[in-house]
């Protein structure tokens, strides 16, 4: 080799050692645009498995509220329905959706929203496909043109799988209220049987949203709200605003009997805040709290604590849930409320 390397030309030696030179610049480079591709790629996939994360984490967060409003619809259907069954339930969802509060009991005295005459027998059609179709023709007299576009609304917000296929309005030319004429259709889908529910555990308290009457503040602004920061709460839910820093609330309940018992509720928070049980009488704190993720997205949480008998027999009032806001401007949700005793 070096006998061939002595024997070689200044030039040719020159032109040997570019040529090496130049082979091991390629080398580099092509190991170091394989190496930057190579983490490129990497970094996609991380993109996409964290993308991936937060769309699994937000679907997580709304199962509990699809879960309710697929089991109130499911509620609203039956294979075995006759068509004078299907008639009578959407009649009474019809005259309900009119009145002026649809959710207040049926036997309050209150105003409609709009009046309906009586309703004529529609018509059923079986589709062959696994659900039937039943069409009812409404005719609504004189009323204001917001009434008509609530009651529109209502209809197709109705657990009932309502839709209004066809829609004629007629106004007076001078006139301000205006009368209409609608085909509503409901859909019963066979198949979806109601199954017995099995029976529940022991429970010492349930909240659903319908009452804000056991609840407390203190530092926080607290209403009932129909959503979850934009998420729709079947029954609404408790939205509550930090006024100062530190600030809490919390929802009262006594408890008549020592045991272990445990809560789980759905909450959501738009900043930091904890989530604990609370005894009302020592102020004492129990064990096992757990922090609200600030994240703007609803969480499922179960706590479980230890009631000690007291001397007198009496029952404890506590605290379930306890909720401190660590900043002031936070806003925290809490959409449900279970409570049971699970053992003495």
């Amino acid at each position: 080799m070096n006998n061939l390397w002595s024997k070689l030309a200044p030039r040719e030696r020159r032109l040997a050692v570019g040529v090496v030179a130049a082979l091991l610049f390629l080398l580099v480079t092509t190991t170091a645009v394989r190496s930057v591709k190579g983490l490129n790629e990497l970094d996609d996939t991380i993109n996409r498995f964290e993308s991936d994360l937060r769309m699994y984490t937000e679907l997580e967060a709304r199962r509990v509220n699809v879960q309710q409003a697929y089991s109130v619809v499911a509620q609203q259907h039956s294979s075995e329905w006759t068509e004078a069954e299907i008639h009578n339930r959407l009649r009474q969802e019809i005259y309900r959706l009119a009145r002026t509060n649809p959710d207040a009991p049926a036997d309050t005295q209150q105003e409609n929203l709009i009046e309906i005459p009586t309703l004529r027998q529609g018509v059923l059609r079986n589709s062959g496909q696994g659900y039937r179709e039943y069409r009812l023709n409404v005719n609504i007299p004189l009323t204001t043109l917001p009434a008509l576009i609530e009651f529109l609304i209502r209809l197709q917000s109705s657990p009932q799988s309502l839709r209004v296929d066809g829609l004629e309005i007629a106004r007076a030319p001078q006139a301000t209220t205006v009368s209409a004429r609608l085909d509503v259709t409901r859909t019963v889908v066979d198949g979806v049987e109601g199954e017995p529910e099995p029976p529940a555990p022991q429970q010492a308290e349930t909240w659903d949203g319908a009452t804000i009457d056991l609840w407390k503040a203190d530092g926080c602004d607290i209403a009932l709200s129909p959503d979850m920061n934009g998420i729709t709460a079947t029954g609404g839910c408790l939205k509550a605003v930090a006024t100062a820093p530190g600030g809490s609330f919390g929802m009262a309940a006594d408890l008549g009997e020592p045991g272990t018992y445990e809560v789980e509720i759905d909450a959501m928070a738009t900043g930091p805040a904890r989530l604990e049980v609370k005894d009302e009488t020592t102020g004492q704190i129990f064990d096992g709290g757990a922090d609200i993720a600030g994240d703007s997205l609803a969480y499922h949480y179960k706590l479980r604590f230890q009631v000690a008998p007291t001397e007198e027999g009496a029952p404890v009032r506590i605290a379930v849930p306890h909720v401190t806001i660590t900043d002031a401007g936070t806003q925290v949700f809490v959409d449900l409320v279970t409570l049971r005793k699970v053992s003495g």
